[in-house]
């Protein structure tokens, strides 16, 4: 398999687009929302959304547009959406197994 590098322009995007994701995402969850809990749940959902805008970048190519939404919905998705993302390819894995 080739090896592809990510232009830098394009991970910078990544990784700002998800942490506002994770930000906006730790800004709505309530009233009750601190400084370690809106800290936290940046992290959470940048690291979600950098994984996101990654695996975006190794399937579709590095379209900055499409790149850059996936991003932001991976931070704002958070551990849900990595637990989805995992169970996803634990399926695929196992289907393809079977053949």
């Amino acid at each position: 398999m080739p090896e592809k590098s990510i232009d830098k322009q394009i991970m910078v995007l990544i990784v700002v687009v998800s942490f506002l994701g994770g930000l906006v995402k730790a800004l709505d969850d309530g009233e009750n929302v601190n400084w370690k809990h809106l800290l936290f749940q940046t992290i959470i959902g940048g690291f979600s959304g950098v994984i996101f805008g990654l695996l975006t970048c190794y399937v579709f190519g590095e379209n900055m547009y499409l790149v850059g939404a996936v991003s932001g919905a991976g931070g704002v998705l958070g551990m849900k959406g990595l637990k989805s993302l995992s169970e996803t390819i634990r399926r695929f894995i196992e289907f393809s197994l079977r053949k």
